[in-house]
């Protein structure tokens, strides 16, 4: 049982004609096949929710994932990372806050953040970031363009694919560094029978 937590092109989303795409999904569905697994695919409106799916070993895995100690609790991790995928700082396309690398200089400014999601160890355990959690990526969004923060943070890929969704693309604009680059991980559920097994076969494929 994989779970997803909603849709993140391009690693995992439902294209036009309702089948399942995307370089995480692929990539497992790909290794999947070879190891003669079958994979049964669940969605979950949050990646909260699809963690505490993980917790009661209700969802085997998550191919979709960067390791972090909490999530080291619920889940065994895959060494070596299949995709990398950057969380970049969007702000709305008339600001004028500027980013030089070091998160110190965001400190005056609100960031909406997505409950569950990981950041890189920095962010995350930044104590002087104004941090405005919200529970998925479209509240994020709505929340950044009614100015209920200064900047969010998120994959530009998948926020700005989501935002010429929604029609409004042309309201954000992305600023650089990126913040953090992810290795992006399989993880197997600690409850799964065997599962350091399970994580151990799917590494060497």
């Amino acid at each position: 049982k994989i779970g997803f937590p909603g849709e993140f092109p391009p690693f995992y989303f439902i294209d036009e004609n309702n089948v399942i795409r995307g370089a995480s999904y692929e990539i497992a569905q790909h290794l999947a096949e070879k190891l003669n697994y079958h994979i049964e695919v669940h969605h979950y409106p949050n990646m909260q929710k699809l963690l505490e799916e993980v917790k009661h070993g209700r969802v085997d895995m998550v191919i979709n994932l960067t390791g972090t100690p909490q999530r080291r609790k619920l889940a065994f991790f895959t060494r070596t990372a299949h995709v990398y995928e950057t969380q970049d700082l969007i702000v709305r396309a008339d600001s004028n806050i500027t980013y030089n690398g070091e998160l110190s200089s965001l400190s005056d400014y609100y960031i909406g953040t997505i409950s569950g999601w990981t950041y890189g160890n920095d962010f995350d355990s930044s104590p002087y970031l104004q941090k405005v959690l919200v529970n998925d990526p479209d509240e994020q969004l709505r929340g950044l363009l009614s100015g209920k923060y200064d900047i969010a943070i998120n994959n530009q890929q998948f926020f700005l694919y989501y935002a010429q969704k929604l029609g409004v693309a042309n309201a954000f604009k992305v600023i650089s560094p990126v913040v953090y680059k992810l290795p992006v991980n399989i993880a197997i559920s600690h409850k799964y029978p065997e599962a350091k097994a399970l994580v151990n076969v799917f590494e060497q494929a």
